[in-house]
Parts: structure tokens; sequence; C-alpha cells
């Protein structure tokens, strides 16, 4: 629905428009004491005041749909405190583990919104394997907006 006047707009304007006429039917069709020509102009007026006061009270209700389509949101966050960087378990790859994150972001990322971040004292943008952070903050991981 690009455009205001949708289908359903004109419809309820035409139901609008029909109860102005009705109602200026209703008032004007058995009145004798007026000029023919004056009650055809209050009759046109009493309709076109009528379907604007319709259409002002009704126009709200009409519900106008509009579907985004967004891509899930996935957040990867990576510790990047000394302690991580100064314990190394038996078998790890540091740069192969740096590879495969790295990979696994731009794999997500076809079907995916990805956002990475680094956290230590402070949470930052993207991936950072320094490790020169003081301390693990992840409550401020979790809070970054």
């Amino acid at each position: 629905m690009d455009s205001f006047f949708a289908g359903t707009s004109i419809l309820y304007f035409l139901g609008c428009l029909a109860l102005g006429i009705l109602y200026a039917w209703l008032l004007y069709r058995r009145n004798k004491n007026l000029d023919k020509k004056l009650q055809y102009s209050l009759a046109a007026l009493r309709i076109i005041v009528v379907t604007a006061v319709a259409w002002l009270l009704f126009a709200p209700l009409i519900k106008t749909l509009n579907y985004t389509l967004d891509k899930p949101v996935i957040i990867i966050g990576q510790d990047n405190s000394l302690s991580v960087g100064q314990v190394k378990a038996a078998g790890f790859d540091q740069k192969l583990y740096e590879r495969n994150l790295k990979a696994l972001q731009d794999k997500l990322s076809d079907k995916y919104e990805v956002k990475a971040y680094h956290f230590a004292d402070s949470v930052g943008d993207g991936f950072d394997f320094k490790n020169l952070g003081r301390l693990t903050d992840a409550a401020s991981f979790f809070t970054k907006n």
C-alpha cells in the first residue's frame, strides 16, 4: 500500500458520501417551504459537510498495514580481557580461532544481520584480539544499546 487512497479507502469514502446523501435526502425530501434552487444548494452543502465529518471520524479507523522484512539480528560478543589472553588451553590455536570467528560472522551475515562487539573494561564495535582489557565487564556488554 504505497498510496493513502487504496481500494479500502475509496470504499470508506463512498460509504461516507452515501451517508451524506442519505442524511440530506431525509432532511429535504418533504420540505415544501424552500425554493427548489435553495433546497438543492442546502442539500449539496449538507452532503459535503456530512461526508467530510464522517470521513474525518472514520478515516483513522482504516488500517494501513506496512510490512518491512528485516533480517534477524545475531550479536557476537568476544571477551577482550587480559585473562583470556594469558590463559591458553592445551591445543588452542589463537589464529585459527580468529579466522573461524570471522568466518562465522561472514557466513551468518548472508541470512542475518550480524553485529560483533568486543568487551573488557568497555564495549567496542567489531572484533579485537589484542586482549588488553583489565577486567571482564560482561554486564556492560549486555546493557549496550
